[in-house]
């Protein structure tokens, strides 16, 4: 009888750290479901409608992203999206101790766009198709990033070394 009763601790313990994407779907189809029961008219059925795939838009958006936080070795680079791919957006906070220097590069050559990102700052950078993010820590400790990727989410991920 304690194993069962502890097996359903552990089970509702699990439940409780549900993702807030899924939380959060939840609660819009528990919405959507109860005000489906009060609309009874047909404009009332089409603003259902059109609320509904607003939802199912919202909910599909913010569940369509990668977040991490990543370290980056001393005198290393972290290289995301450096295979085959469509543009993707990576918003990023350095929350290390010094500087980093992110670039561009094309999978067929070249890099471009050079940004430093000081220490507890953000950025946005938006990256073309068939483009590597390359982070570049250039100092002799180890830095870590804070990364939330949207858009192509078939991008491989590495480190290179300098």
């Amino acid at each position: 009888m304690n194993f069962s009763f502890l097996y359903l601790y552990r089970s509702n313990h699990n439940l409780r750290r549900l993702k807030s994407w899924f939380e959060a779907a939840i609660t819009m189809t528990w919405l959507i479901f109860a005000s489906s029961i009060t609309m009874s008219c047909l404009s009332n059925q089409i603003f259902m409608k059109q609320l509904f795939a607003s939802a199912f838009a919202l909910f599909f958006m913010a569940s369509c992203s990668l977040t991490s936080t990543t370290i980056i070795k001393p005198n290393d680079a972290f290289v995301l999206g450096n295979n085959q791919h469509g543009s993707f957006t990576v918003k990023l906070k350095n929350i290390s101790d010094h500087d980093l220097q992110l670039w561009q590069v094309p999978i067929d050559g070249g890099q471009h766009s050079p940004l430093v990102v000081k220490p507890s700052k953000k950025t946005k950078v938006k990256v073309a198709s068939n483009t590597a993010l390359r982070i570049e820590n250039n100092d002799t400790t180890s830095a870590s990033v804070e990364l939330i990727v949207t858009g192509d989410m078939g991008l491989s991920m590495g480190y290179k070394n300098q």
